[in-house]
């Protein structure tokens, strides 16, 4: 079976890690399973995963919108669909999915959200609407449909998205990372002395929100926060940081999770994220808000409110209740990468020989 993988860019995140170990997967699946991809556009940087992967270059496949280099990404697509020949499309995100599952291919397409835009405060009610009726009409043209968690599902069908397509709900797959010891971690972090630290991972970007852990730094000023990540906010949430939070950029995320007591989230909308998942198969207690399927991710972690009284309360909490050796097998029992490559290999199975469940 070849199945060919399309994602407009592999920027540092979670996504590019998802495709790296869904790649992996397949492929002791025995299936054949190229990556097309795009490029990175400055502040972003692509992932160093990249390097190790089967990937196809598409040279005009950028995030940003552009009519004209959109429009030479869907023929690059096209050609690369003709040289391939694969028996399935498989889409991821946004860009991706749209031009996936326009390029003329008499196969099987299948479609992955990650998340979704609705709630990102970034965009005018307008656009939302525009983006809602795109998807309405790509899932049209999907034979399937995943979501990395059950409530990223439902929140799609309950605005009319897929409301009549096969959907399936696949949490990802993750390698426990390989953590040095915290000593080594803080010398190269530039860390010194030894206090409760509490991490962030991310792009820096509205949808993030990490504003929102600014605020609750100044409420706990004996307590170091880091936050890791890059994005077009960087510097301005560099500049407003209290004295108590250390903004690393991109790092070594081994050494962050190394350096950490605690992993914070305060994303406005979110699917289901690796960081979250890496930091439970490490032992550390995540405080999250109820937003897209972190409860789902999140058995083992704090739940609050958005609000910086309740996060700084289930800091409180999570601090005073490190993971126990249950909650640590039930991470590694549910987001095995061998899991996940076998249910999409199920799925695409299913698909190409015609079986509707």
């Amino acid at each position: 079976m070849r199945v060919l993988q399309i994602m407009a860019r592999m920027n540092v995140g979670g996504t590019a890690v998802y495709l790296e170990n869904l790649q992996s997967a397949l492929i002791q699946q025995g299936i054949q399973s190229p990556l097309a991809i795009g490029h990175v556009q400055a502040p972003e940087i692509e992932d160093e995963c990249v390097a190790s992967m089967e990937i196809i270059r598409v040279k005009n496949l950028k995030r940003a919108i552009s009519p004209l280099t959109d429009l030479l990404a869907f023929f690059q697509l096209w050609r690369i669909v003709r040289r391939v020949k694969p028996d399935l499309i498989h889409t991821h995100t946004f860009k991706a999915g749209a031009l996936g599952r326009l390029i003329p291919f008499s196969g099987k397409r299948v479609h992955t959200f990650h998340g979704h835009i609705l709630s990102d405060g970034s965009l005018s009610k307008a656009k939302v609407q525009i983006v809602i009726k795109l998807e309405q009409f790509l899932a049209k043209r999907s034979d399937a449909l995943i979501s990395v968690g059950q409530v990223v599902a439902n929140q799609l069908r309950e605005v009319g998205i897929g409301n009549h397509q096969r959907w399936e709900s696949m949490p990802p797959g993750c390698e426990k990372p390989k953590l040095p010891d915290r000593q080594s971690a803080n010398k190269r972090l530039g860390l010194e002395g030894d206090r409760i630290r509490i991490g962030w991972l991310g792009r820096m970007i509205d949808v993030k929100d990490p504003d929102l852990l600014l605020e609750i730094a100044k409420e706990r000023p004996e307590i170091e926060f880091l936050m890791a990540g890059g994005g077009e906010e960087l510097e301005r949430i560099r500049d407003a940081a209290p004295a108590n939070v250390r903004v690393l950029g991109w790092v070594d995320r081994a050494d962050l999770l190394a350096a950490i007591d605690l992993l914070v989230m305060t994303s406005k909308s979110e699917g289901m994220p690796l960081a979250a998942i890496e930091a439970q198969l490490c032992g550390i207690r995540v405080v999250a808000p109820d937003v897209g399927s972190l409860a789902e991710v999140l058995p083992n972690g704090v739940i609050v409110e958005r609000s910086v009284q309740a996060f700084c309360k289930g800091i409180d909490q999570a601090l005073q209740n490190p993971m126990n050796q249950d909650e640590l097998a039930w991470a590694e029992k549910n987001f095995s990468v061998d899991k996940m490559g076998e249910r999409h290999a199920k799925l695409y199975s299913e698909l190409i020989k015609g079986f509707k469940s």
